[in-house]
C-alpha cells in the first residue's frame, strides 16, 4: 500500500483527484490510502505522517504549493511531489524541490494515469521489471527493457524481443492490459510498442532504434504520439 496526500484549497479539485486515484487503484489493483487537505498550513502541521506521494496545488492562500514543498523538503528529501496547477508558467519554480510532475487542472485521468504509471515503475519496482509468458515450448521470463513490440498473429500474438520472437496464445487486449502501465502503447490495432524503443513517429510509421519500422494508423496516431510525449516528459 502507498499513502497519498492531496492538498488543494478548492475542495472540488481535492474530491475530483481523490475519485480519479480511487479509479486508478481499482483498475490497476493497487492499494492506495488517500489523505485530503484544503489548507496548506493544516497540511504542514500534519506532515509528520510518512507519505509516499504528495499532490500539491501551486496557487493557495497564505502558503502556496511551492512554499509548502520547500518546507516538506526540509523535513523529508525522499517523498515524491506532484504539483497541480492552472498556471503552467510557474512550473519552473518547482524544479528546486525536485518535483516529479506538473499536472494541469482540470485533471484528466489519462494524464494522471501516465504519471502514476511512471511513478510506480520508478519508485515501487525494486527488481528490473519483467513479464512471464508461456507457450507449448515452455515459460519465458522477458525483461521489459528487451521487449520491443507485440503484434497480432492470427489468434495469437508475436512477441518481438531483442533476442528472439516468441508466439504466445494470448489476446492483444490481455497483453495490453498487462503492459500499458510499463510504457507500451498501440500505434495500430495490430501493434503494441515499447516506448523505450521509439526513435521517431511520422504520419505513416513508427521508427524503432532497432531500425524496424511499424505502421501507424490514422485512428491511433494522435493518441500514440501524445502517449509517447507524456511518457518521455516532453511535448511532441
Amino acid at each position: 500500500m502507498i499513502v497519498v496526500a492531496i492538498c488543494d484549497d478548492e475542495e472540488v479539485y481535492v474530491e475530483s483527484l481523490a475519485k480519479e486515484l480511487e479509479r486508478y487503484s481499482r483498475e490497476q489493483n493497487k492499494e492506495i490510502k488517500i489523505v485530503k487537505f484544503t489548507k496548506a498550513l493544516h497540511f504542514l502541521d500534519q506532515t509528520r505522517d510518512n507519505y509516499d506521494l504528495i499532490f500539491l496545488d501551486i496557487k493557495m492562500p497564505h502558503v502556496d504549493g511551492i512554499e509548502a514543498a520547500e518546507e516538506i523538503r526540509r523535513r523529508d528529501d525522499k517523498v515524491s511531489i506532484m504539483f497541480l496547477t492552472s498556471y503552467m508558467q510557474r512550473a519552473a519554480d518547482g524544479y528546486g524541490v525536485a518535483a516529479e510532475a506538473f499536472i494541469q487542472k482540470p485533471i484528466q485521468y489519462k494524464r494522471l494515469k501516465m504519471e502514476l504509471d511512471k511513478w510506480y515503475i520508478k519508485h515501487m519496482q525494486v527488481e528490473e521489471p519483467y513479464i512471464v509468458l508461456q507457450n507449448s515450448d515452455g515459460k519465458y521470463k522477458i525483461f521489459i527493457k528487451s521487449l520491443k513490440y507485440i503484434e497480432t498473429s492470427g489468434r495469437n500474438i508475436l512477441v518481438h524481443t531483442t533476442q528472439k520472437n516468441i508466439r504466445i496464445a494470448k489476446s492483444m487486449k490481455e497483453i495490453q492490459r498487462e503492459l500499458e502501465p510499463m510504457g507500451f502503447y498501440k500505434c495500430h490495432n495490430s501493434f503494441l510498442v515499447n516506448v523505450r524503443f521509439v526513435d521517431y513517429v511520422n504520419k505513416t510509421e513508427v521508427g524503432l532504434i532497432s531500425h524496424e519500422m511499424l505502421p501507424v494508423s490514422k485512428a491511433k496516431r494522435k493518441t500514440f504520439v501524445d502517449s509517447v510525449a507524456v511518457f518521455w516528459g516532453t511535448g511532441l
